[in-house]
């Protein structure tokens, strides 16, 4: 994290990045392009689009989930 970044700045991109391993980059990057141009959450443009279902979404933009330790999928965890 760039020191000069508030957690505002951060905690989007984080979220940006676990989007784009369910997208690919290019699609979320455009994502977060529309959602910050418009005002928007990820969420709001991403079900908009209809590009993932609303629990896809949530699975993905869970907060808590990624901030829990351990590992998850094949290896261990949820």
């Amino acid at each position: 994290m760039n020191l000069g970044q508030s957690s505002n700045d951060v905690i989007p991109s984080v979220l940006h990045v676990s989007v784009a391993l369910a997208l690919g980059y290019d699609v979320a990057a455009g994502v977060a392009k529309e959602a910050h141009a418009t005002g928007r959450t990820l969420r709001e443009v991403v079900l908009a689009r209809g590009l993932l279902d609303e629990a896809t979404v949530s699975r993905l933009l869970d907060a808590v989930a990624m901030t829990r330790p351990g590992l998850t999928g094949a290896r261990g965890g949820d």
